[in-house]
């Protein structure tokens, strides 16, 4: 199996090419597992998941709510995301995973497992590396590093299509209460250019116009009212395998924390020396 990564404006993904000339494109981008904790933390952790069955309907004035706290995410400096991807053709399972720190305007470092793959990108300015089996190479810059931007497309697009909004009960992300907010709308609503406009392939491994409907659910911090989390469910068929079931989750933490600050890769500076 050939192996490589491919970037192309403001997507972030990798590409497995199996020699039977298929190719199976994930993501790499966003979400957060457990940071720690600022301040106190509540005796028993809450559930992380809103009951669906207690949504509240709302009118369209709140999805200015929602976008907000997406734009607030592009005002952070420096922070941390984890993707984590699990998608499900009849009965084969996949999963991916991307765990990393994003610094504004042009650095990124992202570690990614995808089905037992392990694959390490970084980027300063428009210089870009990545590492497999402990060699690095260099690979096209990533034009825009900002996984919030891509969230701020994705609601204006549901806005514009007049997306329903539900509000779900208030969940505990990471180190904060959220206010929970929910929409279902068809994949190619929400991205109409498809895979190639490049957001679609921030979340789905798949063309949007194969989805169906997308379920989005956002997660708005109580205290800093930025976007913390976003969960994003389809059923889709692709011509060629089925039904494909995605699931998605990203998680943005530790923000603007000393702990995101990016530094450049030890063995990436000894090897370069070495090739000078």
């Amino acid at each position: 199996m050939r192996k490589s990564v491919e970037t192309n404006g403001s997507r972030w993904r990798t590409r497995l090419c199996p020699a039977g000339g298929g190719r199976w494109i994930v993501t790499l981008a966003a979400v957060a597992g457990l940071a720690a904790l600022e301040g106190c933390t509540p005796a028993t952790q809450p559930s992380d998941r809103p009951n669906a069955a207690q949504a509240v309907p709302l009118g369209p004035e709140a999805w200015r709510t929602v976008l907000n706290a997406a734009q607030a995410g592009e005002s952070v400096k420096q922070y941390m995301i984890k993707l984590d991807v699990q998608s499900q053709q009849g009965s084969l399972r996949s999963s991916y995973a991307a765990y990393g720190a994003v610094n504004r305007p042009d650095r990124l470092s992202i570690d990614i497992l995808n089905q037992g793959t392990d694959l390490y990108f970084y980027q300063q300015g428009q210089s870009a590396y990545f590492r497999q089996d402990g060699h690095w190479s260099p690979t096209p810059a990533i034009a825009d590093v900002d996984a919030y931007q891509s969230y701020v497309r994705t609601i204006q697009q549901a806005m514009a299509h007049a997306a329903p909004l539900g509000k779900l009960p208030r969940v505990y992300v990471n180190d904060e209460y959220c206010d929970v907010y929910r929409t279902t709308m068809s994949g190619q609503d929400l991205w109409p250019g498809g895979v190639t406009a490049g957001d679609a392939a921030l979340v789905w491994p798949v063309n949007p116009g194969q989805m169906g409907a997308v379920q989005m659910t956002f997660y708005i911090g109580e205290r800093t009212h930025v976007l913390r989390r976003v969960d994003a469910q389809s059923v889709g068929t692709v011509r060629e395998i089925g039904t494909v079931q995605v699931d998605a989750s990203t998680v943005f933490f530790d923000l603007d924390a000393p702990v995101a600050r990016i530094t450049l890769p030890k063995d990436l500076v000894r090897q370069l020396e070495n090739v000078n």
